[in-house]
């Protein structure tokens, strides 16, 4: 147990910072591709109704796709593939 708390503690952490470290440098790198995910999360943002800003909205895309991936790659490394995902 204490395994998977720290793998998906470490996970939060570490797909955070990525993710906005991602956006960042997506910004100038390729301004297309983070206006298409830009305008993705400002749609997201207004489903809340609330004032939320479209970056941070990114960012939590990007880490909740990070973590989705890590979680995957947990169950493969760790718990065994054999199993069904």
């Amino acid at each position: 147990m204490v395994t998977h708390a720290t793998s998906h503690g470490f996970a939060v952490l570490v797909c955070s910072i990525s993710a906005a470290l991602l956006v960042e440098t997506i910004k100038p790198m390729m301004p297309q591709v983070y206006h298409y995910i830009s305008g993705l999360s400002d749609k997201i943002a207004n489903l809340f109704e609330q004032p939320l800003n479209p970056e941070f909205v990114t960012i939590a895309l990007l880490a909740s796709l990070f973590a989705g991936i890590w979680g995957i790659m947990f169950k493969v490394f760790i718990k065994g593939g054999d199993e069904n995902l």
